[in-house]
């Protein structure tokens, strides 16, 4: 728990991709906490933010645009981060083509993963994972709520250590973004990149190559990261003069998850310096975008020329060898 009133929550998901709650459901529960600030941050998409942000101005609540982009670390390290990006024009041409091209290979994806449950005799369709999902970002924890309501598991955590983790059976490598990239077309949309839950994911050396790459800072304060962890980063912004950010990772949809709403973010005194600087930046970004990049977004460019078949068939190959033994073991 932190010390002082939570003021800004900048870091939550509404059903655009895995949160339990739209964008308006999502806006109320945290105004019932007393929040003052939301930031909308779905996986890979900004379809709930103009919702969202209708939604806190009626409530009177400041509210900043977002999206938490999955990506590699680098070419060569398919290690995942996610990157937020904040106060980035969600209405940019790159950024959503970006989402577009995202959302068909999470679709992909998740049809890879269901012919991957066929094999080992567990049978889905896509239209019951939808029923889950509804029209936002297919993830694995949609399929794994299908599985669990068609009786093939009898927990969502279940699903996940049998079948969907990334070394299970029915795994699939999901396509990612190279993090340089992602914070590049943060920037051109006129947004400001954070790493999300640092603690979770990156060593020291390669979060220096993050911010040599253009980030712009780091998540303070994340439920992963306790006392400690949260003084850390604290001490690491201050030093490397680099924003810090924080909040609940909120999904809903659990009562761990709901008890976090309003227990992480920041503090008002916290969030108007990174607000300052948020404004500030943002500003810059978009400038720089308008003399930059008059004929055309070359991130993106990067980001299509990437091949399906190049980013899969290692992973894929992997996977299907471990379904081989886990099927002659269950037979």
């Amino acid at each position: 728990m932190q010390r002082g009133t939570i003021f800004a929550d900048l870091h939550s998901h509404t059903t655009a991709s895995d949160g339990a709650h739209t964008p308006t459901m999502l806006v109320q529960r945290a105004f019932e906490r007393a929040l003052k600030v939301i930031a909308v941050t779905d996986h890979d998409t900004v379809a709930g933010v103009a919702e969202a942000r209708n939604a806190a101005e009626a409530r009177g609540m400041g509210f900043l645009s977002g999206i938490e982009m999955s990506a590699s670390l680098t070419d060569a390290t398919q290690r995942e981060v996610h990157i937020l990006g904040y106060n980035l024009d969600e209405e940019n041409t790159a950024l959503l083509q970006y989402c577009t091209h995202t959302t068909k290979e999470r679709q992909r994806r998740a049809e890879r993963i269901l012919a991957r449950l066929a094999e080992l005799g567990k049978h889905l369709t896509l239209e019951e994972v939808r029923a889950i999902s509804g029209d936002g970002v297919i993830g694995r924890h949609h399929i794994a709520i299908a599985m669990r309501n068609a009786r093939i598991v009898r927990t969502v955590r279940e699903a996940f250590d049998k079948y969907l983790a990334d070394d299970a059976p029915a795994a699939v490598a999901k396509w990612t973004f190279p993090a340089a990239k992602a914070i590049e077309l943060i920037h051109h949309a006129g947004g400001v990149a954070v790493l999300a839950h640092p603690g979770q994911v990156v060593s020291a050396e390669q979060l220096e190559y993050l911010i040599s790459s253009g980030l712009d800072g780091v998540e303070v304060h994340h439920p992963a990261h306790d006392g400690m962890l949260a003084h850390y980063y604290q001490y690491f912004t201050d030093s490397r003069q680099i924003l810090g950010s924080g909040g609940s990772d909120y999904h809903g949809g659990s009562k761990r998850d709901d008890s976090n709403l309003g227990r992480f973010g920041l503090v008002q005194s916290d969030f108007e310096c990174l607000h300052s600087a948020l404004q500030e930046r943002s500003a810059q970004y978009k400038n720089q975008s308008q003399s930059t990049y008059r004929s055309g977004f070359q991130a993106f460019d990067t980001f299509a020329s990437f091949s399906d078949a190049v980013q899969h068939s290692v992973a894929d190959s992997l996977v299907r060898f471990k379904t081989f033994f886990a099927q002659q073991f269950s037979s």
